[in-house]
């Protein structure tokens, strides 16, 4: 586990606790408790994660596509 790890999302600073995964189709995957921790809003019919930083800004993420797993 990497702790405190800085995370530049959209210009706002967040921080998380992560394990490295050999994985090649997530840049990064949030839990539960951070999602918690910032307040998420998930609007999945939007494709969209909305996050509440500790200093009451938000930054919104988007997903691009789905695939099919095979």
């Amino acid at each position: 586990m990497v702790r405190n790890v800085r995370i530049d999302a959209n210009e706002h600073a967040l921080e998380a606790d992560l394990f490295v995964l050999d994985m090649k189709d997530f840049d990064i995957i949030l839990g539960m408790d951070r999602l918690s921790k910032y307040g998420a809003d998930i609007k999945c019919h939007e494709r969209k994660v909305i996050l509440h930083t500790p200093s009451e800004n938000e930054t919104t993420f988007y997903g691009v596509e789905s695939r099919t797993l095979p």
